[in-house]
Protein backbone atom coordinates (compact mmCIF):
# COMPACT_ATOMS: atom_id res chain seq x y z
CA UNK A 1 0.00 0.00 0.00
CA UNK A 2 1.32 3.91 -0.90
CA UNK A 3 -0.07 7.38 -0.08
CA UNK A 4 0.96 9.89 -2.23
CA UNK A 5 0.04 13.37 -2.31
CA UNK A 6 -1.15 15.92 0.50
CA UNK A 7 -1.35 14.96 4.40
CA UNK A 8 -3.82 17.65 4.50
CA UNK A 9 -6.63 15.99 2.19
CA UNK A 10 -6.51 13.64 5.42
CA UNK A 11 -7.18 16.34 8.21
CA UNK A 12 -9.34 18.12 6.07
CA UNK A 13 -11.71 15.61 6.39
CA UNK A 14 -11.74 15.59 10.51
CA UNK A 15 -11.67 19.27 10.23
CA UNK A 16 -14.83 19.27 7.89
CA UNK A 17 -16.55 16.62 9.92
CA UNK A 18 -16.23 18.82 12.77
CA UNK A 19 -17.80 22.16 11.12
CA UNK A 20 -20.29 20.19 9.83
CA UNK A 21 -21.13 18.40 13.52
CA UNK A 22 -21.23 22.10 14.63
CA UNK A 23 -23.75 23.41 11.90
CA UNK A 24 -20.62 25.80 11.27
CA UNK A 25 -21.43 27.06 7.43
CA UNK A 26 -17.69 28.02 6.88
CA UNK A 27 -17.58 24.07 5.95
CA UNK A 28 -18.52 24.92 3.29
CA UNK A 29 -15.22 26.57 2.07
CA UNK A 30 -13.84 22.89 2.04
CA UNK A 31 -14.90 21.44 -0.21
CA UNK A 32 -14.03 17.73 -0.06
CA UNK A 33 -14.65 14.84 -2.67
CA UNK A 34 -13.96 11.28 -2.91
CA UNK A 35 -13.21 9.19 -6.37
CA UNK A 36 -13.62 5.40 -6.23
CA UNK A 37 -11.73 3.55 -9.51
CA UNK A 38 -11.84 0.79 -11.43
CA UNK A 39 -9.86 -2.36 -11.20
CA UNK A 40 -12.97 -5.33 -11.13
CA UNK A 41 -12.20 -7.84 -8.34
CA UNK A 42 -9.53 -5.35 -6.93
CA UNK A 43 -12.24 -3.34 -5.39
CA UNK A 44 -11.76 -5.24 -2.27
CA UNK A 45 -9.41 -2.99 -1.60
CA UNK A 46 -11.53 0.05 -1.73
CA UNK A 47 -14.30 -1.54 0.40
CA UNK A 48 -11.69 -1.99 3.32
CA UNK A 49 -10.66 1.69 2.55
CA UNK A 50 -14.45 2.61 2.93
CA UNK A 51 -14.57 0.47 6.25
CA UNK A 52 -11.99 2.48 7.46
CA UNK A 53 -13.60 5.56 6.55
CA UNK A 54 -16.91 3.97 8.48
CA UNK A 55 -15.29 3.55 11.46
CA UNK A 56 -14.01 7.12 11.97
CA UNK A 57 -17.71 8.32 10.77
CA UNK A 58 -16.74 10.10 7.42
CA UNK A 59 -19.48 8.43 5.40
CA UNK A 60 -20.57 11.74 5.11
CA UNK A 61 -17.95 14.76 5.03
CA UNK A 62 -17.80 14.17 1.45
CA UNK A 63 -19.57 16.70 -0.49
CA UNK A 64 -19.19 14.71 -3.99
CA UNK A 65 -18.69 11.42 -4.71
CA UNK A 66 -17.57 9.71 -7.71
CA UNK A 67 -17.38 5.69 -8.61
CA UNK A 68 -16.48 4.16 -11.50
CA UNK A 69 -17.09 0.85 -12.48
CA UNK A 70 -16.45 -1.71 -8.72
CA UNK A 71 -15.83 1.81 -7.08
CA UNK A 72 -19.30 2.41 -7.30
CA UNK A 73 -21.00 0.26 -5.31
CA UNK A 74 -18.80 0.62 -2.63
CA UNK A 75 -19.40 4.09 -2.20
CA UNK A 76 -23.05 3.65 -2.09
CA UNK A 77 -22.93 1.17 0.73
CA UNK A 78 -20.72 4.08 1.80
CA UNK A 79 -23.62 6.62 1.99
CA UNK A 80 -25.22 4.06 3.57
CA UNK A 81 -23.37 2.82 6.40
CA UNK A 82 -24.08 -0.78 5.47
CA UNK A 83 -21.30 -3.12 5.65
CA UNK A 84 -21.19 -5.28 3.16
CA UNK A 85 -17.94 -5.56 2.27
CA UNK A 86 -17.31 -9.25 2.55
CA UNK A 87 -19.07 -9.37 -1.00
CA UNK A 88 -15.69 -9.21 -3.15
CA UNK A 89 -14.86 -12.45 -0.85
CA UNK A 90 -18.52 -14.38 -1.79
CA UNK A 91 -20.70 -13.56 -3.89
CA UNK A 92 -18.60 -11.57 -6.23
CA UNK A 93 -15.71 -14.63 -5.88
CA UNK A 94 -18.11 -17.15 -7.35
CA UNK A 95 -19.07 -18.80 -10.17
CA UNK A 96 -21.69 -17.35 -10.59
CA UNK A 97 -20.39 -13.94 -11.08
CA UNK A 98 -17.42 -14.84 -13.13
CA UNK A 99 -16.90 -17.89 -14.66
CA UNK A 100 -15.17 -19.06 -18.11
CA UNK A 101 -16.51 -22.28 -18.75
CA UNK A 102 -19.81 -20.82 -18.82
CA UNK A 103 -19.37 -18.66 -21.15
CA UNK A 104 -17.50 -21.36 -23.39
CA UNK A 105 -19.91 -23.47 -23.23
CA UNK A 106 -22.73 -21.27 -24.21
CA UNK A 107 -24.77 -20.78 -21.32
CA UNK A 108 -23.85 -17.34 -20.65
CA UNK A 109 -21.41 -13.99 -20.55
CA UNK A 110 -18.22 -14.46 -18.64
CA UNK A 111 -19.13 -11.69 -15.88
CA UNK A 112 -22.58 -12.19 -15.21
CA UNK A 113 -23.83 -8.09 -14.28
CA UNK A 114 -27.19 -8.97 -13.32
CA UNK A 115 -26.06 -11.36 -11.38
CA UNK A 116 -23.90 -9.18 -8.90
CA UNK A 117 -26.86 -6.15 -9.28
CA UNK A 118 -29.39 -8.61 -7.75
CA UNK A 119 -26.69 -9.19 -4.78
CA UNK A 120 -26.67 -5.35 -4.51
CA UNK A 121 -30.56 -5.14 -4.56
CA UNK A 122 -30.24 -4.72 -0.71
CA UNK A 123 -28.78 -1.42 -0.64
CA UNK A 124 -30.67 0.94 1.18
CA UNK A 125 -31.77 3.54 -1.33
CA UNK A 126 -33.54 5.82 0.41
CA UNK A 127 -30.74 6.24 2.91
CA UNK A 128 -27.99 7.04 0.34
CA UNK A 129 -30.51 9.57 -1.48
CA UNK A 130 -30.94 11.46 1.88
CA UNK A 131 -27.11 11.17 2.52
CA UNK A 132 -25.26 14.52 1.84
CA UNK A 133 -23.54 13.93 -0.21
CA UNK A 134 -23.74 14.34 -3.69
CA UNK A 135 -23.17 10.58 -5.81
CA UNK A 136 -22.31 10.25 -9.70
CA UNK A 137 -21.41 6.77 -11.27
CA UNK A 138 -18.85 6.74 -14.07
CA UNK A 139 -20.10 5.16 -17.50
CA UNK A 140 -19.35 5.50 -21.13
CA UNK A 141 -22.16 6.05 -23.95
CA UNK A 142 -22.20 2.41 -25.92
CA UNK A 143 -22.54 4.45 -29.08
CA UNK A 144 -19.90 7.59 -29.12
CA UNK A 145 -17.51 6.20 -26.07
CA UNK A 146 -17.74 9.73 -24.13
CA UNK A 147 -17.64 9.60 -20.76
CA UNK A 148 -21.00 10.45 -18.44
CA UNK A 149 -21.33 10.93 -14.53
CA UNK A 150 -24.64 9.80 -14.08
CA UNK A 151 -26.29 11.47 -10.97
CA UNK A 152 -27.32 8.13 -9.39
CA UNK A 153 -29.73 9.94 -6.63
CA UNK A 154 -31.77 11.45 -9.11
CA UNK A 155 -35.63 10.87 -8.20
CA UNK A 156 -36.33 9.20 -11.63
CA UNK A 157 -34.09 6.99 -11.69
CA UNK A 158 -32.89 3.45 -10.12
CA UNK A 159 -29.94 3.35 -8.18
CA UNK A 160 -29.03 -0.10 -8.85
CA UNK A 161 -29.30 0.73 -12.37
CA UNK A 162 -26.97 3.48 -12.06
CA UNK A 163 -24.30 1.16 -10.51
CA UNK A 164 -24.89 -1.59 -13.59
CA UNK A 165 -24.25 0.04 -16.15
CA UNK A 166 -20.68 1.58 -14.30
CA UNK A 167 -19.80 -2.29 -14.02
CA UNK A 168 -20.79 -3.13 -17.59
CA UNK A 169 -17.26 -4.11 -18.61
CA UNK A 170 -17.26 -3.75 -22.51
CA UNK A 171 -16.51 -7.34 -24.64
CA UNK A 172 -18.15 -9.22 -21.23
CA UNK A 173 -21.30 -8.12 -20.75
CA UNK A 174 -24.13 -6.45 -22.50
CA UNK A 175 -24.67 -2.85 -22.29
CA UNK A 176 -26.93 -1.33 -19.77
CA UNK A 177 -30.00 0.92 -20.13
CA UNK A 178 -30.75 4.10 -18.09
CA UNK A 179 -33.01 6.55 -18.97
CA UNK A 180 -33.01 6.98 -22.88
CA UNK A 181 -29.13 6.19 -23.51
CA UNK A 182 -27.11 3.09 -23.18
CA UNK A 183 -23.75 2.87 -21.58
CA UNK A 184 -20.95 0.37 -20.45
CA UNK A 185 -18.39 0.55 -18.19
CA UNK A 186 -17.17 3.77 -16.72
CA UNK A 187 -13.52 2.64 -17.02
CA UNK A 188 -13.44 2.57 -20.84
CA UNK A 189 -13.78 6.27 -20.76
CA UNK A 190 -12.94 7.68 -17.27
CA UNK A 191 -10.38 5.05 -16.27
CA UNK A 192 -8.64 8.20 -13.77
CA UNK A 193 -11.11 10.97 -14.62
CA UNK A 194 -9.00 13.38 -12.44
CA UNK A 195 -9.14 16.80 -14.17
CA UNK A 196 -12.70 16.57 -15.57
CA UNK A 197 -13.29 15.96 -11.77
CA UNK A 198 -10.94 18.88 -10.71
CA UNK A 199 -12.61 21.35 -13.06
CA UNK A 200 -16.01 20.62 -13.50
CA UNK A 201 -16.53 20.20 -9.26
CA UNK A 202 -13.72 22.20 -8.67
CA UNK A 203 -13.33 20.22 -4.75
CA UNK A 204 -10.69 21.95 -2.57
CA UNK A 205 -9.12 18.40 -1.59
CA UNK A 206 -9.92 14.66 -3.46
CA UNK A 207 -9.43 11.38 -2.37
CA UNK A 208 -8.56 8.51 -4.55
CA UNK A 209 -9.09 5.64 -4.31
CA UNK A 210 -7.02 3.91 -7.16
CA UNK A 211 -7.49 -0.16 -6.77
CA UNK A 212 -4.66 -0.39 -8.13
CA UNK A 213 -0.71 0.24 -7.42
CA UNK A 214 -0.41 2.17 -10.63
CA UNK A 215 -0.24 2.82 -14.31
CA UNK A 216 2.67 2.03 -16.66
CA UNK A 217 3.72 2.72 -20.14
CA UNK A 218 3.40 -1.39 -20.59
CA UNK A 219 0.09 -1.20 -19.28
CA UNK A 220 -0.75 1.00 -21.57
CA UNK A 221 0.91 -0.88 -24.52
CA UNK A 222 -1.20 -4.21 -23.20
CA UNK A 223 -4.29 -2.04 -23.38
CA UNK A 224 -3.68 -1.33 -26.65
CA UNK A 225 -2.94 -5.13 -27.68
CA UNK A 226 -5.78 -6.75 -25.77
CA UNK A 227 -9.03 -4.31 -27.37
CA UNK A 228 -8.96 -4.88 -30.55
CA UNK A 229 -10.20 -8.85 -30.45
CA UNK A 230 -12.18 -8.03 -27.22
CA UNK A 231 -14.19 -5.11 -28.64
CA UNK A 232 -14.74 -5.88 -32.18
CA UNK A 233 -18.44 -5.67 -32.38
CA UNK A 234 -18.82 -2.38 -30.49
CA UNK A 235 -18.75 0.99 -32.42
CA UNK A 236 -14.93 2.23 -33.35
CA UNK A 237 -15.79 5.25 -31.23
CA UNK A 238 -15.89 2.78 -28.62
CA UNK A 239 -12.84 0.33 -29.35
CA UNK A 240 -10.48 3.68 -30.29
CA UNK A 241 -11.16 5.37 -26.57
CA UNK A 242 -11.14 2.11 -24.74
CA UNK A 243 -7.54 1.30 -26.35
CA UNK A 244 -6.19 4.75 -25.22
CA UNK A 245 -7.42 4.22 -21.47
CA UNK A 246 -4.03 3.57 -20.08
CA UNK A 247 -2.67 6.04 -21.73
CA UNK A 248 -5.08 8.61 -20.85
CA UNK A 249 -4.79 7.54 -16.81
CA UNK A 250 -0.94 8.38 -17.37
CA UNK A 251 -1.85 11.49 -19.10
CA UNK A 252 -4.45 12.21 -15.99
CA UNK A 253 -1.68 11.35 -13.04
CA UNK A 254 0.68 13.84 -14.53
CA UNK A 255 -2.02 16.40 -14.99
CA UNK A 256 -3.00 15.43 -11.10
CA UNK A 257 0.39 15.87 -9.65
CA UNK A 258 1.19 19.47 -11.64
CA UNK A 259 -2.45 21.45 -11.18
CA UNK A 260 -3.07 24.14 -8.42
CA UNK A 261 -6.86 23.76 -8.09
CA UNK A 262 -7.00 21.43 -5.36
CA UNK A 263 -5.44 19.48 -2.77
CA UNK A 264 -4.83 15.77 -3.15
CA UNK A 265 -3.93 12.38 -2.22
CA UNK A 266 -3.99 8.87 -3.63
CA UNK A 267 -3.69 5.31 -2.26
CA UNK A 268 -2.25 2.60 -4.33
CA UNK A 269 -2.87 -0.74 -3.61
CA UNK A 270 0.27 -3.61 -3.38
CA UNK A 271 0.06 -5.85 -6.60
CA UNK A 272 -1.03 -8.88 -4.68
CA UNK A 273 -4.75 -9.24 -6.52
CA UNK A 274 -5.21 -9.29 -10.13
CA UNK A 275 -8.45 -7.84 -11.70
CA UNK A 276 -10.28 -11.35 -12.20
CA UNK A 277 -8.81 -12.70 -8.89
CA UNK A 278 -11.19 -15.13 -7.56
CA UNK A 279 -9.07 -16.64 -4.00
CA UNK A 280 -11.49 -15.18 -1.24
CA UNK A 281 -8.62 -16.16 1.06
CA UNK A 282 -6.45 -13.18 -1.08
CA UNK A 283 -9.66 -11.15 -1.96
CA UNK A 284 -10.55 -10.65 2.13
CA UNK A 285 -6.52 -10.25 2.91
CA UNK A 286 -6.01 -7.39 0.08
CA UNK A 287 -9.11 -5.51 1.98
CA UNK A 288 -7.56 -6.05 5.46
CA UNK A 289 -4.11 -4.86 4.82
CA UNK A 290 -6.27 -1.56 2.80
CA UNK A 291 -8.49 -0.88 6.15
CA UNK A 292 -5.28 -1.43 8.22
CA UNK A 293 -3.21 1.33 5.99
CA UNK A 294 -5.63 3.77 5.51
CA UNK A 295 -7.02 3.37 9.01
CA UNK A 296 -3.32 4.23 10.22
CA UNK A 297 -3.27 7.31 8.10
CA UNK A 298 -6.49 8.76 9.48
CA UNK A 299 -5.55 8.13 12.80
CA UNK A 300 -1.96 10.46 12.56
CA UNK A 301 -4.79 12.93 10.58
CA UNK A 302 -7.32 13.01 13.16
CA UNK A 303 -4.40 13.42 16.18
CA UNK A 304 -2.74 16.37 13.87
CA UNK A 305 -6.27 17.85 14.03
CA UNK A 306 -7.20 17.48 18.02
CA UNK A 307 -3.77 18.96 18.60
CA UNK A 308 -4.63 21.66 16.86
CA UNK A 309 -1.33 21.52 15.10
CA UNK A 310 -0.47 23.88 12.09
Amino acid sequence: MRFEGNPEVLRNLFRKKRLLANADISHQYTRTALLACSGVMRGTYGVGQMLSLHRFDLNHVFDNVFGVSTGTPSLAYLLTGQERHSIYWKEAASKEFISLSRFLQGKGPVVDIDYICRVFGDIDQRAVRQSRSNFFAGATCAHTGSGVFLDAKRAHSDLVESIKASLAIPGFTKPVTVGDCTYLDGATALTFPVQRVAEEWQPTDLLIFANRPGFTKRGALLDRLTSIPMLWNLPEAVQRVHAQRHTRALNELEYLRSQKICRWAILWSDNDVSRFERDPHKLEYAAVRAESHLTKLLAEAKAHVDAGTS
